[in-house]
């Protein structure tokens, strides 16, 4: 790269900012109206119609690519390319990503990303057909990505689908009955957790007492770890010392724990290793001949926003491990709760394969992008070494 010249954006770009505006909060004008995190309402007229937009306060260094008129509103800067022989538009905006604008913002409460800072940015540019060339290299991994983010999307709405059917309809009934809880069929139960599972929480060691942390050998959950399907382990650990003193206790594999409050309120996740958790988790030991610990994890799952609905009237919503005990679901025949969960987890299967796909061409658009636009890797390194994608090779359309 030692030819590539070393360019500030203000000479590459025409940088401005944008303007206030009266505008519509919906979408009934014909232009779009952007603020710095995006799409914020309309407005009858445009200012801005090609290059991009980066947010100014606030979301600083959001980058929105604009094809179309729009109106860019007073939270945005404006970038339009000075002369296209120079600098490849696509080039840019994957130049504009990769460089983190944000960093550049002012460190203060309501952070600020300045017309004078964006001009001074260097950045050095190869030839325009190099330009080019890594854009579309970079464009093929963002097309491939969002054709999984799709499929992902479609398998959800999938699930979501075969969750409201299995969990309401069972399998291959014909008579149904009115319940607390809904419509099921003739042949199940309705009862409260309480009545088939045991339930417990867990503790938080003293934070202050290094030995209960330090070369710490068993898995200590927290609530936010909760949400995922299966867990494996966990981001701390803690000591036989610290069970032995604190509230904390080891739960077996297969346990279903739900959080309580917080962030994740109401989400749930199946242990899968012997753990103990912090008191923010509820745990919910599973009788297997009355309730399939995975079955009891997809209506909980299915059930989330009743759940927490329960916990609401103060001001952080609140569930307790006593509202759980009378949380009431419903209770198929076991064997056909293990169908049921069956079903579900093959759906789960695949839409895990695929989000770990999506990872993989994330995290290859970020090293090649880091690699091609500082050149320390070079078009033809990257064409002839034949980037392996999850269906075959990268298409770019250029040649080696």
């Amino acid at each position: 790269m030692d030819h590539w010249p070393t360019l500030t954006l203000g000479e590459i770009c025409t940088i401005r900012s944008g303007k206030s505006a009266v505008y519509a909060k919906t979408l009934e004008h014909p232009y779009k109206v952007y603020g710095a995190n995006g799409v914020i309402g309309s407005h009858t007229e445009s200012n801005f119609d090609d290059g991009f937009l980066v947010g100014r306060v606030g979301a600083c260094g959001f980058v929105h690519r604009i094809d179309e008129p729009v109106w860019a509103s007073d939270n945005t800067l404006t970038l339009r390319v000075q002369n296209p022989a120079v600098c490849d538009k696509s080039f840019l905006g994957h130049l504009l990503a990769w460089l983190n604008l944000a960093r550049y913002a002012t460190k203060t409460a309501q952070p600020l990303l300045t017309q004078a800072v964006l001009r001074s940015i260097p950045v050095r540019l190869p030839p325009l057909s190099e330009q080019r060339q890594i854009a579309a290299i970079l464009t093929c991994l963002d097309e491939v990505a969002a054709v999984t983010e799709r499929v992902i999307g479609q398998m959800e709405r999938v699930k979501r689908g075969l969750m409201q059917r299995f969990l309401t309809r069972g399998v291959r009934h014909t008579d149904f009955k009115r319940t607390p809880i809904g419509e099921l069929p003739s042949g199940w139960d309705v009862a409260p957790i309480g009545c088939l599972c045991r339930t417990t929480s867990g503790g938080t060691p003293k934070r202050d007492v290094a030995e209960y942390y330090e070369n710490g050998s068993i898995p200590w959950v927290k609530t936010g770890e909760l949400g995922v399907k299966y867990l494996y382990g966990s981001e701390e650990r803690i000591t036989e010392e610290a069970l032995q003193h604190s509230s904390a206790k080891r739960l077996p594999p297969n346990t279903v724990l739900v959080a309580m409050y917080g962030a994740t309120i109401g989400k749930s996740s199946i242990l899968k290793v012997e753990a103990a958790t912090n008191q923010a988790c509820c745990a919910i030991l599973c009788d297997e001949r009355r309730v399939h610990h995975e079955f009891l994890y997809y209506v909980m799952t299915w059930r989330q926003a009743d759940l927490v609905r329960r916990g609401m009237g103060g001001a952080q919503p609140n569930i307790s491990q006593q509202l759980i005990r009378e949380f009431l679901i419903p209770v198929p025949p076991v064997e056909e709760q293990r169908q049921i969960a069956a079903v579900l987890a093959s759906v789960d299967e695949k839409l895990d394969h695929e989000r770990k796909t999506l990872r993989g061409y994330r995290r290859l658009k970020a090293s090649l992008a880091g690699s091609l636009l500082t050149g320390r890797m070079r078009v033809r390194e990257v064409l002839e070494s034949r980037v392996p994608c999850e269906h075959g090779h990268l298409q770019t359309g250029i040649s080696p």
